[in-house]
């Protein structure tokens, strides 16, 4: 729920500011890391960031209740993979 509100919901809400700041710092903080481990240059990491971040929090908002999550960072991890090697 707490994803979906934070992607989706209401911007007048409090704590969507803050939600999004999150989102922000998680997205500067994967570009960061893709430009340190590949040669990507800044706008491509940038978008390939964004992929990852939509692949995460899909993966994290549309998992079942019962579901492990190890198996919820497996499905990332294999996004992330596939990502970078495109």
């Amino acid at each position: 729920v707490y994803l979906r509100e934070m992607l989706f919901g209401d911007p007048d809400v409090p704590g969507h500011a803050a939600a999004l700041a999150v989102v922000a710092e998680t997205d500067r903080a994967t570009v960061e890391l893709i430009r340190r481990w590949t040669d990507t240059d800044e706008a491509d990491a940038a978008r390939q960031a964004g992929v990852i971040a939509a692949a995460m929090y899909v993966t994290m908002a549309s998992a079942p209740e019962e579901a492990i999550v190890d198996d919820v960072v497996d499905v990332v991890r294999q996004a992330v993979g596939t990502v970078l090697r495109g």
